[in-house]
């Protein structure tokens, strides 16, 4: 009986201090979060790629009695994208299509490079559009600028140049836009601002431009468009396969390209010439329910957000770096204003011991009890210790008595 007092004696005193030490405890880290977006590779929905483009055209209907191949020529000159979604209507689905290019017919060569680095970037001007390139920011500054050199085999007439993105990605901040004309070198565009992923410029003859972009969030293009009024490619195309008394819409000129190529069942075979029907290109009309994308849903369309994945409808940007402040990173620790607990003040590990949302870094006042008095904890020791001996005393006592 008296070792069972002992024993719970011993217990109180020893929960009592470790009630103490827990108030008086400091937590070492917090989870830190990285800023940079995250592209989704999910197939769009329906709603998500009709609202996804500008412009569409209605396909007459065809007296058609088999499922008969249908080629619509493509005028360039109204539709800057290969991108294209083919719609039928009639059993609400996207279906699969082909883009094709007569290599014969006005053949013009591009050769694109990074002028910094010496990087191939050819690839931004082949028609693929689930081929990009990354445009990183340069840590050290606040706005990173790339040139890019193209070079066409022969001379091209335009006066439009279309950049492509992928999804949740904003406009470069500036653009400029230089070309070579009889060997001297004219600007186009001088720091221009873009307000849309379509630039226009005065029409311009010219095999070799620089084009420079400056950007305050990393950017990923997919696809850059120089249009060419001199050299129309008579032979572009694009097929698919119609079925008997089944209606076709062709969503044309996305803002972004929509992931829409997981949602066919099946492609169709075009390799074969043999019972194709060729029909002109339809009249290419306003999509009236496109919508400008917003990813952060604070109401300005990413093409012009300066912070796309957190909501800033003020689009503040005190230090006018073209980033806005919610998404910029004052003390440069790598974690950005809107979730960073010190703002001006570097702490990666986002200590905050008293838990009041404020980093150790920054905080001038301790918000916890035992951290603006800290004897407190001190007394509390000394106290559970003074009634740990008191215990033991009485229960010696006790034995002593029952032993006598």
């Amino acid at each position: 009986m008296n070792k069972k007092l002992i024993i719970k004696s011993s217990v109180t005193a020893c929960l009592a201090i470790a009630f103490v030490l827990i108030l008086s405890f400091k937590p070492a880290y917090a989870i830190v979060k990285d800023w940079q977006p995250v592209t989704s590779v999910a197939t769009s929905t329906n709603e998500v790629i009709f609202k996804a483009y500008k412009n569409y055209m209605k396909v007459p209907a065809q007296n058609i009695l088999v499922p008969t191949l249908l080629q619509i020529p493509i005028d360039i000159n109204q539709i800057s994208s290969d991108s294209f979604g083919v719609y039928n209507k009639t059993d609400g689905k996207f279906i699969s299509s082909l883009v094709t290019r007569d290599n014969q017919i006005n053949v013009n060569n591009v050769n694109a490079i990074d002028i910094s680095t010496n990087e191939n970037l050819n690839d931004l001007f082949d028609n693929n559009y689930q081929t990009m390139k990354d445009f990183y920011l340069n840590k050290e500054e606040s706005k990173s600028i790339s040139a890019i050199s193209i070079n066409y085999s022969k001379a091209i007439k335009s006066d439009s140049l279309n950049l492509s993105f992928d999804s949740y990605v904003s406009l470069p901040t500036l653009v400029t836009l230089k070309a070579y004309v009889n060997g001297k070198e004219i600007v186009l565009l001088n720091n221009y601002k873009p307000t849309s992923n379509e630039i226009n410029f005065p029409i311009t003859l010219s095999n070799k431009w620089i084009l420079e972009l400056q950007y305050a969030q990393p950017i990923r293009i997919s696809e850059i468009h120089l249009n060419d009024t001199l050299n129309a490619y008579a032979g572009e195309s694009l097929s698919f396969l119609a079925l008997p008394k089944k209606e076709y819409v062709i969503y044309v000129n996305p803002e972004v390209a929509p992931k829409i190529y997981a949602n066919y069942e099946e492609a169709s075979n075009y390799s074969s010439s043999l019972g194709v029907r060729k029909i002109s290109m339809p009249a290419v009309l306003e999509n009236p329910v496109f919508v400008l994308s917003d990813t952060d849903g604070d109401g300005v369309p990413n093409v012009i957000d300066n912070c796309i994945n957190v909501a800033n409808g003020d689009q503040l940007d005190i230090d006018q770096n073209g980033r806005g402040d919610v998404c910029d990173d004052y003390d440069r620790d790598g974690i950005i204003n809107s979730i960073d607990n010190c703002r001006d003040v570097p702490n990666y590990d986002q200590r905050d011991t008293d838990g009041d949302k404020i980093g150790d870094a920054c905080d001038t006042s301790e918000s916890r009890f035992t951290e603006q008095y800290p004897w407190i904890a001190w007394a509390g020791i000394g106290f559970s210790a003074l009634v740990f001996l008191t215990l033991l005393f009485v229960a010696g006592n006790r034995i002593r008595k029952n032993n006598l």
